[in-house]
């Protein structure tokens, strides 16, 4: 998400008392920066200077009406205090055919990266990175490149380590970040006959990095468009069968009703830039606050029809919701699970066995939030289940990853 879209329709907190039945913010103070509390108490944001990210999270939550929620960091540990700290970004753990300076264990906002290549190799992006205020380095992943395989070489984002150097049809890359980092993008990518690599290019984030206005532009579209297109090459013309997209949009309180229908405009847009290129996927919404309520199965029979979809998505409003403050993730995950399900067993009446959805299917979900969850646990405990349904992760030789994608 973009930084200044993450803060939701808060109610400052400059004042000391407390909303009747809350947690007193008082005692949910952050070092170096300030809170802006939910209207109802029910939960407050953190905010830092620019710069600076809290730490160990943006978000706390009032549980049971009179206890803030604990603070502990990515290694489960108990944290006393919120803090702003100073925003850096990660540093390359491997770099092939070509050398970068200057080498230090993290580098500060405006430092920068130069790569040079091997003889004989020709560089594919910037020779100089910036490591900018959002975390993130500045350009496209550095590569250097000696044109002989089926598949460009597909490089090593900063961040992450790469296994596999053959290019060739079929050849396999994966990734692996360092300890810490979030994965965002395809864990492995395979060389396809057309010479184009399956999924997207992964990236290793940091938990307060944020994508600015401009990448969202330049790379989110793209990354997407790139990961449907390899979904549907060999399916018949302007159909999609194999590809699943599944949006899950916030209409809890904290997203806001402006947010909403941006966002909702945005889907939009999407699906038709997206059926432009003759992609026309099965689509799944799913809008979710304390509850999730199911807008389209991707089992309906006209769930790939863009124009129709497209009337469908712009009809709904938060209002179904009822403006409830629960941002319930892991809630909306379980109906793009149980679509799945749907469909593996609607496959199966037809007679397929393996089921389509649960072997050569791709899946695509796009998730739009403002942030934490505050019920219904974490959702990577139902991502889990999606991927065992999707025999992801096992055999270890085959993990599949490419057949799921999180946005």
């Amino acid at each position: 998400m973009v930084k200044d879209q993450m803060v939701a329709s808060f109610h400052s907190a400059s004042f000391l008392g407390t909303v009747d039945g809350a947690c007193d913010p008082k005692a949910a103070k952050i070092l170096g920066g300030n809170y802006i509390l939910l209207e109802d108490g029910t939960g407050l944001t953190y905010e830092c200077p620019q710069g600076q990210y809290p730490h160990p999270t943006r978000f706390r939550f009032c549980n049971n009406g009179n206890q803030w929620s604990l603070l502990t960091d990515r290694e489960g540990r108990t944290v006393e205090k919120a803090e702003c700290r100073a925003i850096r970004c990660v540093r390359p753990l491997e770099f092939e055919n070509g050398v970068f300076e200057t080498f230090q264990q993290f580098y500060e906002i405006n430092q920068e990266l130069k790569f040079t290549c091997y003889d004989g190799h020709k560089l594919r992006g910037p020779q100089i990175r910036t490591c900018l205020p959002t975390g993130k380095w500045s350009g496209e992943t550095a590569v250097c490149d000696d044109g002989t395989g089926h598949c460009p070489d597909p490089g090593i984002p900063i961040g992450t380590r790469k296994y596999g150097t053959e290019y060739q049809p079929g050849s396999t890359v994966r990734y692996q970040c360092s300890r810490g980092l979030s994965l965002i993008g395809s864990k492995e990518r395979v060389c396809q006959k057309s010479g184009i690599w399956s999924g997207s290019e992964p990236e290793c984030r940091s938990p307060f990095t944020f994508d600015s206005k401009e990448e969202i532009t330049t790379k989110f579209l793209p990354s997407l468009i790139e990961v449907a297109l390899s979904a549907s090459q060999g399916a018949p013309a302007n159909k999609s069968d194999s590809l699943n997209i599944y949006f899950l949009l916030d209409a809890s309180e904290s997203f806001g009703r402006k947010r909403f229908i941006k966002a909702r405009e945005a889907l939009v847009k999407l699906i038709q830039k997206l059926s432009s290129y003759d992609i026309l996927p099965n689509y799944g919404i799913v809008t979710f606050a304390t509850e999730s309520r199911m807008v389209l199965s991707t089992t309906h029979p006209r769930s790939s029809d863009a124009d129709w979809v497209s009337e469908r998505l712009g009809s709904i409003t938060i209002d179904a919701h009822e403006l409830k403050p629960g941002t319930n993730i892991a809630n909306g995950l379980q109906f793009v699970y149980e679509m799945m399900i749907m469909k593996d067993m609607e496959e199966k009446r037809r007679g397929l066995n393996p089921t389509p959805v649960s072997t050569t299917d791709l899946h695509i979900i796009i998730l739009l939030t403002d942030g934490n969850y505050n019920l219904g646990g974490p959702p990577p405990l139902i991502i889990q289940q999606i991927k065992e349904f999707l025999n992801i992760g096992r055999p270890s030789e085959n993990p599949r990853d490419v057949h799921l994608d999180l946005y």
